[in-house]
C-alpha cells in the first residue's frame, strides 16, 4: 500500500512511499520529550522524520490542503487515544470485522495506532459520498470499536500521523477486499441520492404549505422529527401517528393507507411541481455543454462527460429517469434539455489565470477550463532571504553582467520575473519579454526555468514541439502560461534556425494562440504567456539564438550565466525540487515587496513592465548567427576584389548580385536565392558601410555599393591602397 509522507508537520512537500518501507524507517524522535516539546519537534522545519497519511491529493507531491484536496484513499488509520489500548490487542479478532494489517505504538505508552490496507485505492473526490462511505465501511469492519479511545479525527483527510515505533505486521490479516469496498461505496452513493419519487423541498416551505392547506390541525412546530397526528385526514382523530421527514411523513397508523406518504400525496402535484422546476434549474446550473460534450466541476476543475455519462451522474444525484404519469419526459431528460438551451457555450477552453466559469472573447462565450494559478506567496513578513538561502545564493551569483554595472543582470532578471509573476497572481496577465538564459553545463539553467519560473506561475510545458512545428496539437501548451525550451535543438541548419526564430517572432507579436487539442476544433484564444529558452554556450547550441533584428530585439532578454558559477545541488532531483518548492513562497513574498529600480522600468512600453536586457556577448553571437552577418562576410572579400577591378559596376539588383557572387565565389554561395539576398540587403542598409543606399529603378529595387570605402577609418582609398579585410 502507498502512503503519503512529510518530513515534518510544517512541510508542504509530500512523498509517495510503500508502507512496508516506511515501517522499517528508524524513528529519529529524541528521547525524553514532554508532550509539548514533542509537538514542537513534530512542527519544526528542521525535523527529518516521516509523518504519514493514507490520503493522496490531486498533486501527489504536495500536502493535502484546501488547494490540493484528496482524490484517493489507500486505507484506514485508527488512532486509539487510551493508555490501555495496547492491553486489548488480543481482542481484535472479536472486536473487528476485518483485522488490521499493521499495529504501531504512538508517542504515549499504551496508546496504539491500527492501519487497515485496501486491496485497491478508491476515488474520494466527492466529499459527501466519501463521508458516507467511511460510515458504511465502519459498519462492516468496526474500526471505531476495535480498541478503546478511538479518535474521531482519525479519518480526516488532512490528518498526518507521526511515524511511531515498533511496527508489527499482523500476519493473518489481509487487505480489505475490493468487493467489500465496492459494497460500502454503492451503499454510500445510494444513501447520498435525493428521493427518487419526488424532489426534496425545503422543510420551511412544506410547513408553510401545510399550515395553508390544513390550518389548526395540530399545535406543535412543524420540524423534521416532530411527531404529529395524520393532519391531512379529516376524521376528527388527533392522535399522534406520524413523524416528519425530509421527503414526507412516516406513518404509524394504518389510517394513512401507507407507512410513508410523500409530499405529493399530501400537498398535491401542483405544489411539488413548483419545486421540481426549481430543482431542474439548480441541478442544471452545475453543468455546461458545447452541444457535444457536457462539463461539471469537480474539486475546482472541469471534467468532460458524454451525454450518457451526464445522464448517469444526474441519476446518481437523485434526478429520476422515470416518466411520471402524464409526463412525456423524465426529470433527467428535463435537466438535459435545460442545459442544452440555457447553459450552452461555444466551446470549452482555458483562459489562463482567470477564475470565472464563463469568459467572453470577441463576443463568444467560452467555458473557462483554466485550473492554473500563480503560487501563493508566504505571509507578510515571511520574505527574509534567510528563508530562501539556496535561491538567494543562485540569483545573486549566477548572472554575468558583461559590460554593464555590477548587479544589473540580476536586477533585470528579477524585474522580468516580478512583472510576470505579479500579473499572473492578480489574474490579469500582461505581456513580457521572451527570456533566453545561456550558460555552461550543470549551472542550473533548466532547473531554474522549470522549478523557479514555472512553479511560481502555476506550471510549465515543454514547448519545443509547438515552436519547432513538429506537432499540430498544443493542448498542454495552451493550458499553461510558461513555455520552456530547454537546450534548444539545433543541427546547424539555417532553415531550422529561421523557422525557430519566426515562431518566436509570431509568439512575441501575437496576443493569441491557436489552441488545438486532439479530436477538437482549433480555437483562437487570448495568450500573454512567456517563452523561456535555456541553452549551453557551445557554438552549436548558441546557433539557435534568435536573430535580434528590427523591433524583435525589444521583445527579448538575453542572460548569460557566469563561467565560474557552479551551484551546489542535493543528491537527487527530488531533493532539489523539494528544497526549491519549500523556499519559493518566501522568495515570492520578497519579490512582491522588492521595488524595481527606476532605470529598468519600461516607460515607452509600460505593458512590458521592464526594459529588455541584452548581454553583449550573446548579442554578438546572435548577430554572428544571422544570415545577414554571413552575407556580409561573403560580401567583404568580394567588394575588396571589385575595388581592384576598374570596370566593376557599383549598382546591382538582388538578382544581378546573386549572379555575380555565384560566378566569383561558387563554392560558398551554393543555396542562396534572390529572395534571401534581397531581404538581407534590405536589413544591411545602415549597418554595412559599403552598402550605401537602395532605390527603385523601373519598379526594381537596386542597391549601390562603395567598393573603395575604408572599413577602418571611413576615408576613401585608391585601388592600390585597399586595406586588408
Amino acid at each position: 500500500m502507498i502512503v503519503s509522507t512529510l518530513p515534518n508537520l510544517s512541510s508542504h512537500v509530500a512523498t509517495a512511499e510503500d508502507i512496508t518501507l516506511v515501517s522499517t524507517f528508524s524513528n529519529p524522535r529524541p528521547h525524553s520529550l514532554t508532550k509539548e516539546s514533542f509537538r514542537q519537534w513534530c512542527a519544526a522545519s528542521t525535523t527529518q522524520s516521516k509523518f504519514f497519511s493514507v490520503w493522496q491529493g490531486i498533486n501527489p507531491k504536495a500536502r493535502i490542503a484546501t488547494g490540493n484536496p484528496a482524490t484517493r484513499l489507500h486505507g484506514i488509520i485508527g488512532d486509539y487515544d487510551n493508555s490501555s489500548a495496547a492491553s486489548h490487542i488480543g481482542d481484535l479478532p472479536q472486536a473487528c470485522g476485518e483485522l488490521p494489517t499493521w499495529i504501531v505504538n504512538t508517542f504515549t505508552p499504551g496508546k496504539i495506532r491500527l492501519i487497515w490496507e485496501f486491496e485497491t485505492p478508491i476515488n474520494v473526490t466527492n466529499v459527501e459520498i466519501t463521508e458516507r462511505f467511511i460510515r458504511e465501511l465502519n459498519k462492516r469492519i468496526r474500526f471505531s470499536k476495535a480498541l478503546p479511545g478511538y479518535d474521531e479525527s482519525s479519518t480526516d483527510s488532512n490528518q498526518y500521523f507521526e511515524l511511531g515505533t515498533e511496527w508489527r505486521r499482523v500476519e493473518e490479516a489481509k487487505p480489505i477486499p475490493t468487493s467489500l469496498l465496492e459494497m460500502a461505496m454503492i451503499e454510500a452513493g445510494t444513501n447520498a441520492k435525493l428521493n427518487r419519487s419526488d424532489v426534496e423541498i425545503p422543510i420551511e416551505a412544506v410547513a408553510a404549505e401545510v399550515q395553508r392547506q390544513f390550518p389548526g390541525r395540530f399545535t406543535k412546530a412543524f420540524d423534521i422529527g416532530a411527531r404529529l397526528p395524520l393532519f391531512w385526514i379529516n376524521d376528527g382523530i388527533d392522535r399522534e401517528g406520524s413523524i416528519v421527514t425530509e421527503n414526507g411523513m412516516v406513518c404509524f397508523s394504518d389510517r394513512a393507507g401507507s407507512n410513508f406518504m410523500p409530499w405529493r400525496a399530501i400537498l398535491g402535484t401542483k405544489f411539488v411541481q413548483t419545486y421540481e422546476e426549481g430543482v431542474i434549474g439548480s441541478t442544471a446550473a452545475k453543468f455546461y455543454t458545447d452541444g457535444r460534450n457536457y462539463y461539471i466541476k469537480e474539486n475546482g476543475a472541469w471534467i468532460t462527460l458524454s451525454r450518457e455519462d451526464t445522464k448517469l451522474l444526474l441519476k446518481v444525484m437523485g434526478v429520476s429517469d422515470t416518466k411520471r404519469k402524464g409526463q412525456n419526459t423524465s426529470d433527467c431528460e428535463n435537466v438535459l434539455a435545460h442545459i442544452l438551451t440555457k447553459r450552452r457555450v461555444a466551446a470549452a477552453a482555458p483562459i489562463l489565470y482567470r477564475d470565472s466559469d464563463i469568459e467572453e472573447v470577441n463576443g463568444v462565450k467560452y467555458l473557462n477550463l483554466n485550473s492554473r494559478y500563480a503560487m501563493q506567496p508566504a505571509a507578510e513578513g515571511q520574505g527574509d532571504p534567510s528563508l530562501w538561502p539556496w535561491l538567494h545564493g543562485y540569483i545573486n551569483n549566477a548572472f554575468d553582467d558583461g559590460d554593464r554595472p555590477e548587479g544589473e543582470a540580476r536586477d533585470h532578471f528579477l524585474a522580468w520575473l516580478k512583472h510576470f509573476y505579479t500579473s499572473a497572481l492578480r489574474k490579469s496577465l500582461q505581456p513580457g519579454h521572451i527570456l533566453v538564459i545561456a550558460g555552461g553545463v550543470h549551472t542550473g539553467k533548466s532547473f531554474i526555468n522549470r522549478w523557479l519560473v514555472g512553479a511560481a506561475v502555476g506550471g510549465s510545458v515543454n514547448a519545443t514541439p509547438v515552436l519547432m512545428r513538429s506537432s499540430a496539437f498544443n493542448k498542454g501548451a495552451g493550458e499553461v502560461g510558461h513555455w520552456r525550451v530547454d537546450d534548444a535543438p539545433s543541427d546547424g541548419d539555417y532553415r531550422e534556425k529561421r523557422r525557430f526564430t519566426q515562431a518566436l517572432k509570431e509568439f512575441a507579436a501575437n496576443p493569441t494562440i491557436l489552441w488545438q487539442p486532439k479530436f477538437k476544433d482549433t480555437i483562437e484564444l487570448p495568450f500573454l504567456g512567456r517563452v523561456c529558452l535555456t541553452m549551453n554556450t557551445d557554438p552549436e547550441s548558441l546557433s539557435m539564438l534568435p536573430a535580434m533584428d528590427g523591433s524583435f530585439a525589444d521583445k527579448v532578454s538575453l542572460f548569460l550565466i557566469n563561467d565560474d558559477f557552479h551551484p551546489v545541488f542535493r543528491k537527487t532531483n527530488e531533493e532539489n525540487e523539494a528544497m526549491l518548492l519549500a523556499e519559493l513562497p518566501h522568495f515570492l513574498r520578497w519579490l512582491l515587496d522588492w521595488q524595481i529600480p527606476a532605470h529598468i522600468v519600461n516607460r515607452s512600453k509600460p505593458r512590458f513592465g521592464v526594459k529588455p536586457f541584452h548581454h553583449a556577448t550573446l548579442m554578438e553571437e546572435a548577430h554572428a548567427e544571422s544570415f545577414e552577418y554571413s552575407l556580409q562576410e561573403i560580401l567583404e572579400p568580394w567588394c575588396i576584389a571589385k575595388a581592384k577591378d576598374k570596370d566593376a559596376k557599383t549598382t546591382y539588383t538582388a538578382t544581378e548580385l546573386l549572379h555575380e557572387l555565384q560566378n566569383d565565389m561558387p563554392g560558398i554561395t551554393r543555396g542562396l536565392t534572390t529572395r534571401m539576398i534581397g531581404k538581407s540587403l534590405a536589413k544591411l542598409i545602415g549597418t554595412y558601410p559599403r552598402l550605401e543606399k537602395k532605390w527603385l529603378v523601373h519598379g526594381i529595387t537596386t542597391y549601390r555599393f562603395n567598393f573603395n570605402i575604408d572599413m577602418f577609418g571611413g576615408v576613401g582609398l585608391q585601388n592600390d591602397e585597399i586595406a586588408p579585410f
